[in-house]
Protein backbone atom coordinates (compact mmCIF):
# COMPACT_ATOMS: atom_id res chain seq x y z
CA UNK A 1 0.00 0.00 0.00
CA UNK A 2 2.79 2.21 0.83
CA UNK A 3 5.10 1.22 -2.69
CA UNK A 4 1.45 2.13 -4.18
CA UNK A 5 1.01 5.91 -2.68
CA UNK A 6 4.73 6.66 -3.19
CA UNK A 7 4.79 5.34 -6.65
CA UNK A 8 1.81 8.31 -7.62
CA UNK A 9 3.66 10.73 -5.49
CA UNK A 10 6.91 10.62 -7.73
CA UNK A 11 4.85 10.32 -10.62
CA UNK A 12 2.34 13.47 -9.76
CA UNK A 13 6.34 15.18 -9.13
CA UNK A 14 7.42 13.88 -12.52
CA UNK A 15 4.56 15.35 -14.58
CA UNK A 16 4.13 18.68 -12.97
CA UNK A 17 7.75 19.84 -12.98
CA UNK A 18 7.66 20.04 -16.73
CA UNK A 19 4.65 22.19 -16.17
CA UNK A 20 5.27 24.39 -13.85
CA UNK A 21 7.55 27.47 -13.61
CA UNK A 22 8.03 28.40 -10.17
CA UNK A 23 6.21 27.24 -6.77
CA UNK A 24 6.83 29.30 -3.63
CA UNK A 25 5.38 28.76 -0.46
CA UNK A 26 3.25 31.26 1.34
CA UNK A 27 3.78 31.69 5.16
CA UNK A 28 2.83 28.47 7.10
CA UNK A 29 0.29 28.25 9.19
CA UNK A 30 1.54 27.89 12.64
CA UNK A 31 0.67 24.54 13.91
CA UNK A 32 -1.69 25.22 16.34
CA UNK A 33 -3.85 26.96 14.33
CA UNK A 34 -7.72 25.29 13.18
CA UNK A 35 -7.43 24.87 9.47
CA UNK A 36 -9.18 22.06 7.26
CA UNK A 37 -6.43 20.05 7.67
CA UNK A 38 -6.13 19.56 11.54
CA UNK A 39 -10.12 19.76 11.16
CA UNK A 40 -10.08 16.62 8.81
CA UNK A 41 -7.60 15.08 10.81
CA UNK A 42 -9.41 15.25 14.20
CA UNK A 43 -12.80 14.18 11.89
CA UNK A 44 -10.72 11.15 10.91
CA UNK A 45 -9.21 10.11 13.92
CA UNK A 46 -12.78 10.17 15.91
CA UNK A 47 -14.74 8.42 13.19
CA UNK A 48 -11.79 5.45 12.72
CA UNK A 49 -11.15 5.22 16.61
CA UNK A 50 -13.39 2.35 17.43
CA UNK A 51 -12.39 0.32 14.12
CA UNK A 52 -9.63 -2.34 14.43
CA UNK A 53 -6.77 -2.35 12.83
CA UNK A 54 -7.93 -4.47 9.87
CA UNK A 55 -10.78 -2.25 9.60
CA UNK A 56 -8.31 1.22 9.34
CA UNK A 57 -5.88 -0.53 7.02
CA UNK A 58 -9.37 -0.78 4.76
CA UNK A 59 -10.71 2.34 5.65
CA UNK A 60 -7.25 4.02 4.37
CA UNK A 61 -6.91 2.32 1.12
CA UNK A 62 -9.89 3.32 0.31
CA UNK A 63 -9.55 6.94 0.84
CA UNK A 64 -6.21 7.10 -0.71
CA UNK A 65 -7.56 5.58 -3.95
CA UNK A 66 -10.00 8.68 -3.72
CA UNK A 67 -6.74 10.76 -3.35
CA UNK A 68 -5.11 9.52 -6.22
CA UNK A 69 -8.19 9.94 -8.30
CA UNK A 70 -8.17 13.37 -6.88
CA UNK A 71 -4.72 13.93 -7.30
CA UNK A 72 -4.85 12.49 -11.17
CA UNK A 73 -8.03 15.13 -12.13
CA UNK A 74 -5.55 17.68 -10.58
CA UNK A 75 -2.74 16.80 -13.09
CA UNK A 76 -4.93 16.62 -16.02
CA UNK A 77 -6.05 20.31 -15.21
CA UNK A 78 -2.46 21.42 -14.78
CA UNK A 79 -1.14 19.76 -17.85
CA UNK A 80 -4.14 20.94 -19.90
CA UNK A 81 -3.49 24.68 -18.83
CA UNK A 82 0.40 24.01 -19.48
CA UNK A 83 -0.39 22.86 -22.97
CA UNK A 84 -3.04 26.07 -23.37
CA UNK A 85 0.01 28.14 -22.34
CA UNK A 86 2.59 26.57 -24.48
CA UNK A 87 0.26 26.81 -27.54
CA UNK A 88 -0.49 30.43 -26.92
CA UNK A 89 3.46 31.30 -26.29
CA UNK A 90 4.51 28.96 -29.57
CA UNK A 91 2.35 28.92 -32.29
CA UNK A 92 3.89 26.36 -34.23
CA UNK A 93 3.49 24.00 -31.22
CA UNK A 94 -0.13 24.33 -30.61
CA UNK A 95 -1.55 21.53 -33.10
CA UNK A 96 1.09 19.23 -31.91
CA UNK A 97 0.78 20.45 -28.27
CA UNK A 98 -3.38 19.99 -28.93
CA UNK A 99 -3.35 16.28 -30.27
CA UNK A 100 -0.97 14.97 -27.74
CA UNK A 101 -3.03 16.28 -25.01
CA UNK A 102 -5.95 14.92 -26.60
CA UNK A 103 -4.65 11.55 -26.70
CA UNK A 104 -3.21 11.36 -23.73
CA UNK A 105 -6.43 12.58 -22.02
CA UNK A 106 -8.30 10.04 -24.58
CA UNK A 107 -6.18 7.34 -22.67
CA UNK A 108 -6.39 8.47 -18.91
CA UNK A 109 -9.69 10.26 -18.68
CA UNK A 110 -12.24 6.99 -19.01
CA UNK A 111 -10.33 4.50 -16.82
CA UNK A 112 -10.27 7.13 -14.17
CA UNK A 113 -14.13 7.27 -14.82
CA UNK A 114 -14.43 3.56 -13.78
CA UNK A 115 -12.03 4.13 -10.83
CA UNK A 116 -14.06 6.92 -9.63
CA UNK A 117 -17.25 4.19 -10.11
CA UNK A 118 -15.57 1.75 -8.79
CA UNK A 119 -14.22 3.48 -5.33
CA UNK A 120 -18.34 4.84 -5.16
CA UNK A 121 -18.91 0.95 -5.30
CA UNK A 122 -16.61 0.48 -2.37
CA UNK A 123 -17.66 3.01 -0.31
CA UNK A 124 -21.36 2.15 -0.59
CA UNK A 125 -20.30 -1.88 -0.25
CA UNK A 126 -18.17 -1.03 3.09
CA UNK A 127 -19.85 -2.25 6.66
CA UNK A 128 -17.16 -0.44 8.60
CA UNK A 129 -19.03 2.98 8.99
CA UNK A 130 -21.94 4.40 7.48
CA UNK A 131 -21.01 5.32 3.85
CA UNK A 132 -22.34 8.89 4.88
CA UNK A 133 -19.70 9.19 7.19
CA UNK A 134 -17.19 7.96 4.93
CA UNK A 135 -17.92 10.54 1.92
CA UNK A 136 -18.12 13.47 4.41
CA UNK A 137 -14.70 12.40 5.88
CA UNK A 138 -13.46 12.15 2.42
CA UNK A 139 -15.11 15.78 1.42
CA UNK A 140 -13.17 17.29 4.63
CA UNK A 141 -9.95 15.33 2.82
CA UNK A 142 -10.50 17.30 -0.24
CA UNK A 143 -11.14 20.59 1.83
CA UNK A 144 -7.94 19.82 3.35
CA UNK A 145 -6.11 19.23 -0.36
CA UNK A 146 -7.81 22.39 -1.46
CA UNK A 147 -6.11 24.25 1.24
CA UNK A 148 -2.62 22.82 1.48
CA UNK A 149 -3.07 23.35 -2.47
CA UNK A 150 -3.38 27.44 -2.05
CA UNK A 151 -0.18 27.69 -0.22
CA UNK A 152 1.63 27.32 -3.71
CA UNK A 153 1.72 29.48 -6.09
CA UNK A 154 1.79 27.67 -10.03
CA UNK A 155 2.73 29.40 -13.21
CA UNK A 156 2.84 27.72 -16.33
CA UNK A 157 6.62 27.13 -18.18
CA UNK A 158 6.32 28.36 -21.59
CA UNK A 159 10.03 27.98 -23.20
CA UNK A 160 10.22 26.13 -26.02
CA UNK A 161 12.36 23.48 -24.33
CA UNK A 162 9.87 23.51 -21.29
CA UNK A 163 7.18 23.09 -23.55
CA UNK A 164 9.05 19.78 -25.14
CA UNK A 165 9.83 18.24 -22.09
CA UNK A 166 5.93 18.45 -21.05
CA UNK A 167 5.38 16.83 -24.46
CA UNK A 168 8.16 13.81 -23.55
CA UNK A 169 6.37 13.88 -19.93
CA UNK A 170 3.00 12.77 -21.19
CA UNK A 171 4.70 10.12 -23.54
CA UNK A 172 6.69 8.72 -20.17
CA UNK A 173 3.46 9.03 -18.06
CA UNK A 174 0.39 7.79 -19.87
CA UNK A 175 0.97 4.27 -19.23
CA UNK A 176 1.81 4.72 -15.53
CA UNK A 177 -0.93 6.93 -14.70
CA UNK A 178 -3.33 3.97 -16.73
CA UNK A 179 -1.37 1.50 -14.27
CA UNK A 180 -1.74 3.49 -11.42
CA UNK A 181 -5.19 3.58 -12.19
CA UNK A 182 -6.07 0.06 -12.62
CA UNK A 183 -4.66 -0.32 -9.45
CA UNK A 184 -7.71 1.36 -7.89
CA UNK A 185 -9.99 -1.37 -9.60
CA UNK A 186 -8.18 -4.10 -7.61
CA UNK A 187 -10.88 -4.74 -4.55
CA UNK A 188 -9.33 -3.28 -1.36
CA UNK A 189 -9.12 -6.58 0.64
CA UNK A 190 -6.68 -7.79 -2.10
CA UNK A 191 -4.91 -4.49 -1.60
CA UNK A 192 -4.81 -5.00 1.83
CA UNK A 193 -3.84 -8.75 1.65
CA UNK A 194 -0.70 -8.06 -0.42
CA UNK A 195 0.75 -5.12 2.02
CA UNK A 196 0.07 -7.26 4.62
CA UNK A 197 2.69 -10.43 2.80
CA UNK A 198 4.77 -7.49 2.14
CA UNK A 199 5.54 -6.70 5.70
CA UNK A 200 5.61 -10.04 6.80
CA UNK A 201 8.36 -10.94 4.21
CA UNK A 202 10.22 -7.91 5.50
CA UNK A 203 9.94 -8.97 8.78
CA UNK A 204 11.05 -12.09 7.76
CA UNK A 205 13.72 -10.81 6.12
CA UNK A 206 15.30 -9.03 9.03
Amino acid sequence: MTRFIFSFLALLCLITTAAQAEESSKEAVPPEKKTPITEWIAAENALIEPLTDEQQRTFYIIRNKHGVIRSVRVVDRDVGNAVKACGKENPDMKDKMDDRFKAWEGSVLPILDSAEKFLKEEIDKQEMVPASDFRHILKMNDEAFEFSEKQIEKSPVTTKDACEGLLKSMDRTEDKLINLLLDILIPENVIRQRGERQEQQQKDAE
